[in-house]
């Protein structure tokens, strides 16, 4: 069995695409062994996407991620557990722009 890992840029455009054998630790293990974390820690990942500044803060651009991925500060995940409507509609929200990445690939 294969595991594909995708990644989408803010215009629809893919910035990363690898494919690998799946293992019992499928996810977290691809992601961390991928060339993704280095260029997203280094400010190379998406070149052309600038930070948000709010106020004295600038704010990076995310990824989204499974629950299994390691916590850093640039990667977002569901939100797990009891939900109030809020989480819940970004739950949903997050979902359907994952589900549009799974559509470019048939699954």
């Amino acid at each position: 069995m294969l595991s594909l890992k995708a990644f989408v840029d803010h215009l629809s455009t893919f910035t990363n695409v690898s494919v690998s054998r799946v293992n019992s630790a499928h996810n977290a293990g691809d992601f961390c062994n991928s060339t993704v974390p280095a260029l997203v820690e280094s400010g190379c990942f998406v070149l052309e996407v600038l930070d948000l500044q709010l106020g004295m803060m600038a704010v990076l651009p995310h990824l989204i991620g499974y629950p299994t991925y390691p916590l850093l500060l640039w990667l977002m995940w569901i939100y797990i557990g009891q939900l109030d409507p809020c989480q819940a509609h970004f739950n949903q929200c997050l979902g359907q722009t994952c589900a549009l990445v799974e559509c470019a690939f048939g699954t």
